[in-house]
């Protein structure tokens, strides 16, 4: 890149990327792209755009707008330049964090796992000594560091991130918060995946009062679905189902009776009463799954296949085994047509 010349507005350059972290933060990601594009095309145009850091903050939001429309190699492009500019310039630290985690958020997407958690430790490195205690930034990239480190099944390191990110946001918002009880809810999942239970049970019960207590029927729901697959995984299917009724009248009062949000609510909780030796009690649950499934699929998608197979399960535990043939029959049916059309797809075998 040119040298940067003594014609460069960056106070126009400024205002620009206030008006575009505007139009970021409402998800208007294409206007975005637009207005920062025509403020680069002029700098470039000026033969202006070189290694002063402050053309970073540019870099880094055109780099977040092709990230969320999926523009990578664009992206990429971008924000490798903002880490080339910072680490050639003296730059403000904040300025270095910011690019250096858009460019650990590229990686992320570019599943370069192991670039990715370098880049995210090197940002929180960077932090270290100018953040003040509970800095949501800090949580923020320990959790985007433990989604790194869980790609590479490094689940252990990742959950003690996902563990001290928890306790920075509690340390400075406390537990009744939404951001904050997504968090929990993530740590849940990792206590989980890592055959942790009671841990998981724990912060799920705590987390499932709290958003009680905040009003927040979607987070409720969230969380007591995460503790009925805590306890399904254990095979605490009795335990599971108070928990799934619970997490399915919450779901009901935020998406409302017929919504497709309700499908795994309603799935997880007949499986517990399959399991639990209270099939009979399924069969209600499996008929609101495919009322819903079929009327925003269609009756004869593939997925509707697995739902009827486990509709037939529960009739059969049930023993009324001519209603599970019919919806076996119909599953093979659409399996059927489904294998077919795959099949005029693919090229013709070579002789």
């Amino acid at each position: 890149m040119a040298a940067c010349n003594d014609q460069t507005d960056f106070s126009r350059m400024a205002h620009t990327c206030i008006l575009a972290d505007s139009l970021l933060g409402e998800g208007l990601f294409s206007e975005a792209e637009v207005l920062l594009e025509a403020e680069f095309e002029s700098i470039s145009n000026a033969d202006a755009l070189g290694d002063d850091p402050r053309f970073v903050p540019l870099l880094d939001r055109l780099a977040t707008a092709y990230l969320f429309q999926e523009k990578l190699s664009l992206a990429d492009s971008m924000s490798t330049d903002a880490c080339r500019i910072i680490d050639k310039a003296t730059a403000d630290t904040l300025i270095r964090v910011e690019a250096m985690v858009i460019r650990a958020r590229v990686s992320l997407s570019l599943r370069r796992y192991s670039e990715a958690e370098k880049q995210f430790n090197h940002a929180l490195a960077l932090l270290t000594g100018i953040s003040e205690t509970g800095d949501p930034t800090v949580a923020y990239l320990l959790e985007s560091l433990s989604i790194a480190l869980l790609a590479q099944e490094k689940t252990p390191t990742a959950t003690a991130m996902r563990e001290q990110a928890l306790r920075s946001r509690v340390e400075r918002e406390g537990l009744v918060d939404s951001a904050n009880l997504v968090a929990l809810d993530w740590l849940a999942t990792m206590y989980v995946i890592s055959d942790r239970y009671e841990e998981a049970e724990d912060i799920l019960s705590i987390g499932s009062d709290a958003a009680k207590r905040l009003g927040s029927s979607r987070l409720q729901s969230a969380l007591n679905l995460n503790l009925c697959n805590c306890y399904y995984r254990q095979r605490e299917y009795m335990k599971a189902i108070p928990v799934c009724s619970t997490a399915l009248q919450a779901a009901e009062r935020c998406f409302g009776v017929s919504a497709n949000e309700l499908l795994p609510y309603l799935r997880n909780y007949a499986a517990a009463l399959y399991y639990g030796d209270h099939a009979g009690a399924a069969i209600p649950l499996h008929e609101r799954i495919l009322t819903i499934a079929e009327a925003s699929l269609g009756e004869n998608h593939v997925k509707i296949a697995q739902y009827l197979a486990e509709f037939a399960g529960s009739l059969e535990a049930a023993h009324e085994e001519r209603r599970a043939d019919k919806l076996i029959n119909r599953a093979k049916l659409i399996v059927k047509r489904y294998e077919d059309s795959v099949a005029t797809l693919r090229p013709p075998t070579p002789y």
